[in-house]
């Protein structure tokens, strides 16, 4: 299974459409609280039609460890499956898009990952990082 994941300021997917702004962005500039979101689409295989699957995302710090939030991972998890259109080339894989907002607590200066899932195998991350706060310059 292939992905696309955008790290964005807004993201939903109205009648199988991803509706994004601010998209691409990779650097946070303040320790504050932020509102992400992110876009995926998930290309399901010809054969794998009508087949529950797992998927889950974790945010995770640069040495790996989960980023922790009232005492627990940052992660989601759900079971997602598709059908086929009627009219689909055969062969062809299944668009399966989806947006996910989170809000953040301020995050330490360094380097986050967004990690996405699916039944347990790793398919793709969208990386970002956490300026510090910049030094002030002497007049």
């Amino acid at each position: 299974m292939e992905a696309i994941m955008l790290l964005c300021d807004y993201a939903e997917e109205i009648g199988g459409k991803l509706y994004i702004m601010g998209g691409g962005w990779s650097r946070l500039l303040r320790r504050v609280p932020v509102m992400m979101s992110l876009a995926v689409k998930l290309l399901v295989p010809w054969d794998e039609a009508d087949t529950t699957h797992k998927v889950s995302l974790s945010l995770v710090k640069e040495d790996g460890e989960p980023v922790m939030a009232e005492g627990r991972p940052v992660q989601l998890s759900g079971e997602v499956s598709v059908t086929r259109a009627p009219g689909l080339r055969h062969g062809t894989p299944i668009d399966l898009p989806f947006a996910l907002r989170f809000e953040t607590s301020a995050l330490e200066p360094g380097w986050y990952e967004w990690q996405l899932r699916v039944d347990d195998s790793f398919i793709t991350q969208s990386s970002f990082e956490v300026l510090g706060e910049p030094a002030r310059q002497e007049d």
